[in-house]
């Protein structure tokens, strides 16, 4: 068996989307079960998408007047017909085969969901910004609510990125058609107005095709109805509505003979070629007509609340003009009251004016003189502080060099003198290590040829030489000869002057006897 499919565009009300209210026809205890793909602010969708290139607009305009504070609130005051925002009403089906709680309700909303997900990635130019899948009318469908604002893109004129549902379309390829053309036999009061058809209606038809689709993806027919229906106000369709209604409720409930429709039928969507009237034809079409008189209900709402608030604002107006009236009248008064006195202090003012332009004259001449002075001092004095400075610094810089040749001098007498206290300190290690040779053995016993047989007084003198010795040492810093004292030796140079001037025996007989 198949199914029909419904893809409308409207107008919208996002606070019945959104279930910020119910109508009669929602069951509360059902609305957990809508599915909610998208909800964003529309002010915010706004600056999202247009915030970048209204910027941009703005930089480039000249005059203030042709800046665009808020393009929300431009297109919202808009007269060239844009809408804010643009809705597509989505339906798989009727009450009947796919209504809530029957078995086909889950392929609805999985059908559905699909929908959704694709015509994002079928239509770039078409951003969604709210988008809710209604499952809490227990005597409707499973139906889709996609809230979009049509955005074209690479503009020329005004914003480069702007609201404009014909240029969205045609950038998506589908072009426009000025006049409706309606089906053979049917009039309408706006027939013959140069009305704008979404894509000349491709774009709708190729909506329905690509849900038909999704139909047959799941092995079920699509059902076309072949009706064709003009895009008619609320108030028009619900007059018609109203005119099948009453024609329905005359017919018996049993199955009618085909028969062509009348006029009120063709303009509320009936098939243009037969009628065939069934129990179930009416209670759809009377499902419809109480979803429009919801729509219609909103609407009277919404234009009772947007009355209140023009109200309100005319009221605010009238109290501003009636506030600027009142100080002008005070302004006059005191005008009035004030204006001898001011007509004297005018006088004073003037001549005290001239004065100060006098006195502004000679300061402006003085002021002149000292900036020139100003700038011959100030070419003049660099040189003289530079000649003084010069004249101050030579002596001193020739004294610094005689300074500085004198301490290198200096430097290499001390370095001289250190190499000879270094010299000097090491003979002294010598010395008393040899002197130690005198007193001492060797502690590995070996012999020593040096020790000889001392009085109390040449130990006592060798001791105390010793201890001088060390601390003179240790006073000029040669900590690390002073240690080695503690051993005892004859050094290198010692024991060659030794052997220098040692007697030498020759032919058994001491030289030098």
């Amino acid at each position: 068996m198949g199914k029909s499919v419904s893809v409308m565009l409207g107008r919208g009300s996002l606070a019945h989307n959104n279930r910020e209210f119910s109508t009669e026809n929602v069951a509360p205890a059902l609305t957990p079960n809508n599915v909610i793909f998208t909800q964003q602010k529309l002010r915010d969708a706004y600056h999202e998408i247009f915030g970048e290139a209204l910027e941009q607009y703005n930089k480039k305009q000249k005059r203030n007047d042709r800046k665009i504070p808020d393009y929300y609130e431009h297109i919202r005051q808009s007269k060239n017909g844009e809408n804010l925002y643009h809705e597509l009403v989505v339906q798989v089906g009727n009450r009947y085969d796919t209504g809530i709680g029957s078995a086909d309700v889950e392929t609805a909303r999985e059908i559905l969901s699909q929908y959704y997900h694709d015509f994002i990635t079928r239509n770039l130019n078409m951003r969604v910004f709210n988008a809710v899948l209604h499952m809490d009318e227990p005597d409707g469908t499973p139906h889709l609510h996609i809230d979009f604002i049509p955005v074209a893109t690479g503009q020329n004129r005004g914003l480069e990125v702007k609201n404009s549902m014909r240029q969205a379309l045609q950038q998506q390829g589908f072009d426009f058609q000025s006049t409706p053309v309606l089906p053979e036999g049917v009039v309408s009061a706006s027939y013959g107005k140069k009305q704008p058809q979404i894509g000349g209606g491709r774009w709708l038809d190729a909506e329905r095709a690509a849900l038909g689709n999704l139909l047959k993806q799941r092995g079920i027919s699509w059902d076309k109805q072949g009706t064709h229906r003009e895009h008619l106000s609320v108030s028009e369709y619900k007059a018609c509505a109203e005119i099948v209604e009453k024609k329905i409720r005359d017919m018996p409930p049993t199955e009618l003979e085909p028969r062509e429709p009348n006029r009120a039928m063709r303009l509320a969507g009936v098939k243009s070629d037969e009628v065939i009237a069934s129990r179930l034809a009416i209670e759809a079409l009377q499902q419809e007509n109480t979803a429009l008189r919801a729509q219609a209900e909103l609407d009277r709402a919404t234009k009772q609340a947007a009355d209140r608030e023009k109200a309100g604002f005319d009221a605010r107006i009238q109290r501003a003009y009636k506030n600027v009236a009142d100080r002008e009248k005070k302004a006059d008064a005191v005008k009035i009251q004030y204006s001898q006195g001011i007509a004297e202090n005018y006088q004073a003012l003037e001549r005290k004016y001239v004065m100060l332009s006098q006195s502004s004259t000679q300061l402006k001449r003085r002021c002149d003189t000292a900036e020139q002075s100003y700038h011959k001092l100030e070419t003049v004095i660099p040189e003289q502080v530079k000649t003084a400075v010069d004249e101050v610094a030579r002596p001193l810089r020739e004294e610094n060099s005689r300074l500085h040749s004198e301490l290198e001098c200096w430097r290499e007498k001390a370095a001289g003198l250190q190499d000879r206290v270094r010299s000097l300190c090491e003979t002294i290690h010598d010395i008393v290590r040899a002197v130690f040779t005198l007193k001492f053995g060797y502690k590995d016993k070996s012999q020593n040829p040096y020790k000889s047989e001392l009085t109390s007084h040449a130990s006592h003198l060798i001791d105390a030489l010793e201890r001088q010795s060390r601390a003179v040492l240790v006073d000029v810093g040669e900590t690390e000869l002073a240690n080695g004292i503690d051993g005892m030796g004859v050094s290198a140079l010692l024991d060659k002057d030794i052997h220098a001037h040692m007697p030498r025996e020759k032919s058994g007989r001491v030289i030098g006897e």
